[in-house]
C-alpha cells in the first residue's frame, strides 16, 4: 500500500470522507484529491502538514505508513513462498490435509467474534453535551470502560458523547478525546463551559463572543459573551 492510500484510509476511517475531512481543515477538497493521486512528495510543504494536523500526526509518519506496510507485505510474501515450495514437496493426500487445515483457518479467522486483546481500559472521565451541556469534571467521578477505538497518543481526559449535535462525525455515545489547552484556535473543536454547562463545539472567538458551531445543520449556533462565564476546557484529539 502507498503512502497515499494509507492516508486516504485513515482519513476515511477517522471522518468518513474526504469531501468533509478537507472542510474540517479548511483546504479545498479537489487540493487533497489532488495529493492523494498525485503524490505527497510532489505537493506544497504546507498543505500536507495541514493534512497532517487534521490528522493529529507529523509530517515524517506519513512516510511510516509505506514502509511499515512494505514489511508486512514482504514478511507475508516470505510466508507464502516458503508454504507454496512445502507444499509441492508433499504427497497428494497429505497437501490435502494441509488444504482443509487452511480452510479451517480461514474460518475460524472470518467468524471470529472479537479479539480481546484489541480492547483497552479507559478512564471516562463523563458524559459531554454535544446538544444541551452537561458535564461533571469531577476528578472522583469517573468510569472505566473496555474500549477498542481509536485511541490517541496523548490526551488528558475522555468524554462520553452525549446528543446528536455533531453528528455525523461524534455520534451519540462516542468516546472524545481531550487534551487541556486553553488556547483553543478558530475552528478547532473543543470542550467549552458556559456558566457551568459544558459543550463539545466547533469554537469560533468573533470580537467579544465566542461562537459555539454544531455539525449537525439542525442547531443553532450558541452565542457567548462578556455577561457569561467562559471557560474553555480544552480541544479534542482527533
Amino acid at each position: 500500500m502507498t503512502v497515499e492510500k494509507g492516508i486516504k484510509e485513515l482519513i476515511e476511517n477517522r471522518f468518513g470522507n474526504i469531501k468533509y475531512f478537507s472542510e474540517e481543515i479548511e483546504l479545498p477538497y479537489t487540493t487533497v484529491r489532488s495529493i492523494l493521486e498525485r503524490g505527497v512528495l510532489n505537493s506544497k510543504v504546507e498543505n500536507v502538514i495541514k493534512i497532517a494536523e487534521g490528522l493529529n500526526m507529523d509530517p515524517k509518519d506519513f512516510l511510516k505508513l509505506d514502509r511499515e506496510n512494505i514489511m508486512i507485505y514482504d514478511e507475508d510474501q516470505t510466508i507464502i513462498d516458503n508454504l507454496n515450495d512445502i507444499i509441492k514437496r508433499l504427497e497428494t493426500e497429505r497437501k490435502k490435509k494441509v488444504y482443509e487445515m487452511a480452510k479451517k483457518e480461514l474460518n475460524d479467522q472470518e467468524n471470529n467474534i472479537i479479539d480481546l486483546r484489541e480492547y483497552r481500559d479507559v478512564d471516562i472521565q463523563s458524559s459531554v453535551s454535544a446538544g444541551t451541556g452537561v458535564v461533571d469534571l469531577d476528578a472522583n467521578h469517573t468510569e472505566r470502560i473496555s474500549y477498542n477505538g481509536f485511541i490517541p497518543n496523548k490526551y488528558d481526559t475522555a468524554f462520553r458523547v452525549q446528543g446528536d449535535s455533531m453528528e455525523p462525525m461524534f455520534q451519540d455515545g462516542e468516546i472524545v478525546f481531550v487534551v487541556k489547552d486553553e488556547d483553543v484556535r478558530n475552528g478547532q473543536i473543543g470542550v467549552v463551559l458556559i456558566d457551568g454547562e459544558a459543550f463539545i463545539k466547533k469554537m469560533y472567538v468573533e470580537g467579544d463572543k465566542l461562537r459555539l458551531v454544531s455539525l449537525n445543520r439542525l442547531y443553532e449556533d450558541i452565542i457567548a459573551n462578556g455577561s457569561n462565564e467562559i471557560s474553555v476546557y480544552g480541544r479534542v484529539v482527533l
